[in-house]
């Protein structure tokens, strides 16, 4: 949330984004065994509409040389 900030995001999109980032919850399939939900401390939903725009905000500043593997 802080690269948001940083953009100078308006507050209720702030909102918006905390309320869709924040708190989600996992769980991990393997053949017909489910895990335990846990929730997510870090990372972008995968697959959601706007994921692709959030990383590309998030990677937006990582240091671009020939030596950084993403």
């Amino acid at each position: 949330m802080h690269k948001f900030i940083r953009y100078k995001t308006p507050p209720h999109l702030l909102q918006l984004l905390k309320s869709y980032l924040e708190e989600r919850k996992f769980a991990i399939k393997i053949g017909n065994s489910i895990s335990e939900a846990k929730i997510m401390r870090a990372g972008i939903p995968e697959g959601g509409k706007i994921s692709p725009v959030l990383y590309s905000l998030y990677v937006n500043d990582i240091p671009k040389t020939h030596k950084t593997l993403l």
